[in-house]
């Protein structure tokens, strides 16, 4: 799969996506230098594992469980590049410190508001104030991969609803509560090859022409020795509290036993009263038969 995403606006052409869909064998034209092989721990969703995110050269400082939590997927039918609540507080704070910008509100940043410029402004003097995103990617047990992430994937152009003499750009980095989705806007800068039969998934540099060629592109570089990854993969805790359906359940249950337990008192009380009447009626008998036959002697 190729995405190539769309122009940029500056250029003056139509601002549409494009890209290939191949079935089958891997198609040469579409990427340049050599296939990085992520593993894909999940087949479902194409599940991978990510070891560390950096803004620059510098980690989020963020667990590797936190990263994946709950899991994190590469998904071309997503848009951005989603990341879990506390994982995308701490990447925003973080790219902001590296950005060499001030004059943008915290609407920008967390993608609700756009930034735009007149057309006669450079794309790559807005880019290039930005900085590289590094995704680690597990590749096997003991390495990664990186993707060195361009600026010009993550802040997507936008076309502005009010004035067509500017470009305009949104952050594309949003919060997720579903885990992390590697969405299009960080695909269209590779190529990506999905082998499920081999449980991987195989990445390169795109062939697809650059949007703005003054701003470089995105890269990929591997392979890395990695270590402890068997604590990346995200395990939820279970919660101690018992779910309500439990509580309803135990409740019913509960009613059911206390009504039977209940009869079975009674029915055991009515057994014993009969018992006693009967035994009271024998003892009466008998007494009433000793009278009689002393009666009948003298």
């Amino acid at each position: 799969m190729q995405l190539c995403g769309p122009r940029d606006i500056s250029d003056n052409d139509d601002v549409a996506t494009g890209g290939n869909f191949t079935l089958g064998d891997v198609d040469r034209t579409q990427y340049t230098g050599s296939l990085y092989s992520v593993l894909v721990v999940k087949e479902r969703y194409y599940q991978l594992l990510i070891t560390d995110i950096k803004v620059g050269n510098t980690s989020l400082g963020v667990e590797c469980a936190e990263l994946n939590k709950d899991k994190t997927i590469l998904d071309s039918g997503t848009t951005n590049l989603r990341l879990p609540t506390k994982v995308y507080s701490k990447f925003i704070k973080m790219l902001k410190l590296k950005s060499n910008i001030s004059n943008l509100g915290d609407a920008f940043w967390y993608g609700t508001d756009l930034a735009c410029f007149n057309h006669s402004n450079d794309a790559s003097s807005f880019y290039n104030q930005f900085p590289v995103i590094h995704l680690h990617i597990l590749s096997t047990a003991q390495q990664e991969v990186v993707l060195y992430v361009s600026p010009v994937q993550y802040l997507r152009p936008v076309l502005p609803l009010t004035s067509t003499d500017k470009d305009c750009y949104k952050v594309a980095v949003a919060s997720s509560s579903a885990g992390t989705v590697i969405g299009a806007v960080i695909m269209e800068g590779y190529f990506a090859y999905f082998d499920r039969e081999n449980g991987s998934v195989l990445l390169a540099e795109t062939t697809c022409s650059p949007r703005t060629p003054s701003v470089q592109p995105s890269t990929i570089v591997g392979y890395f020795p990695s270590s402890n990854t068997s604590s990346c993969m995200y395990i939820a805790k279970h919660n101690k509290v018992l779910p309500t359906y439990a509580i309803v359940l135990i409740v019913v249950v509960s009613l059911i036993l206390v009504v039977l337990l209940s009869l079975l008192i009674v029915n055991l009380i009515c057994k014993l009263k009969h018992r006693r009447r009967r035994r009271m009626q024998s003892d009466t008998n008998f007494y009433n038969l000793v009278d009689n036959s002393f009666d009948t002697e003298y």
